[in-house]
């Protein structure tokens, strides 16, 4: 599997916050990316092709998926402690102690657009990382 590249990783980051299904071909290292939804075949291209690819030769595919809620929740519990503005690490980690943390810390963060953009920055990076080290581990298994 050849897929670590930086561009590569930030592609796959991409693809699974858009809610796409991601699989490697392991021996080429090619990007199949299937949305998430029913009804999807009705659209024009090639994603049946894929679909049917990936369903026929399972374990000749690797599928990658993000990081689960506990993962992401103690993502933004980092971000939020380590915030230099304590009334917004405050705002931030109040955020995360309600019921559906996750999304309360979300709306936190619409609220402070530039404390958005350094979450986004901050997100993006932790998920190539994180994304990058599970390839590397899986590339491990299959040499």
């Amino acid at each position: 599997m050849i897929v670590t590249s930086t561009s590569a990783i930030q592609n796959i980051v991409r693809l699974l916050d858009n809610g796409y299904l991601v699989y490697i071909h392991k021996s080429t290292g090619k990007v199949t990316a299937i949305p998430e939804f029913d009804g999807f075949i009705d659209f024009n291209d090639d994603t049946n092709s894929e679909v049917n690819n990936v369903e026929a030769n399972p374990d000749d595919y690797l599928q990658v998926q993000g990081m689960n809620s506990r993962e992401m929740f103690n993502l933004m519990m980092d971000f939020a402690q380590e915030q230099e503005d304590m009334s917004v690490t405050r705002k931030l980690v109040e955020a995360l102690r309600k019921s559906d943390g996750i999304g309360h810390f979300n709306s936190a963060i619409k609220q402070m657009p530039d404390i958005k953009m350094e979450w986004l920055e901050y997100r993006d990076e932790k998920l190539q990382r994180f994304i990058k080290n599970k390839l590397m581990r899986k590339r491990q298994m299959f040499n």
